[in-house]
């Protein structure tokens, strides 16, 4: 599975889950209470993350990544009812899910969240006509 991750860091060589949300404006690093790094799949497309920033590159095993939309193993509903028992955030209750399930991480759609750090390699930096021809 190629993933690819955006930062304002010029030299990077891996992703600390501790850093999540270092690199972007708003509550992304205050919402996440199970820390991890985002990575987009092909044809992900977010101008607030994309523009003036350095793309990295990559591979994570498609294996240790639990497919949210086919949630094979229940968790979404499984998380509901934790939640529903613990008053902690379903989401939150997911991500444990995940995780104590021995998996690095999970996607859907476009998106990956990765609770591990990942080894990248620097692609390009990415412009407002870079991210406009993309599209």
């Amino acid at each position: 599975m190629i993933v690819h991750h955006w930062s304002k860091q010029s030299e990077l060589t891996e992703t600390r889950p501790e850093f999540a949300g270092t690199g972007v404006r708003g509550a992304e690093r205050d919402r996440a209470q199970v820390k991890g790094t985002y990575f987009g799949l092909s044809g992900y497309r977010e101008p607030a993350v994309q523009l003036n920033r350095i793309q990295y590159r990559a591979e994570l095993d498609a294996e240790t990544v639990y497919n949210l939309e086919l949630d094979p193993l229940g968790f979404i509903l499984t998380a509901q009812q934790n939640a529903a028992k613990t008053g902690d955030n379903p989401r939150y209750e997911f991500e444990k899910l995940v995780l104590d399930s021995g998996f690095i991480g999970y996607y859907s759609q476009n998106v990956v969240k990765v609770f591990v750090p990942v080894r990248v390699q620097k692609e390009r930096q990415n412009g407002l006509r870079d991210f406009h021809r993309a599209r």
